[in-house]
């Protein structure tokens, strides 16, 4: 569930937050991020860091 303040910060910009889904990745060492977003899991990729310059 997404934050009431980050809802907040959201809607003050008019981001309708009705339609976003929130998708929590984890890297090996437990280290969370939380993307929020109108796609669909499979429009979303997060680059190998191995191929990172």
């Amino acid at each position: 569930m997404m934050d009431s303040g980050l809802k907040d910060t959201y809607e003050a910009s008019n981001i309708d937050t009705s339609n976003l889904n929130g998708y929590t990745f984890a890297n090996s060492t437990g280290d969370e991020v939380t993307i929020w977003s109108d796609c669909d899991e499979d429009q979303i990729t997060i680059a190998d860091p191995n191929e990172i310059a």
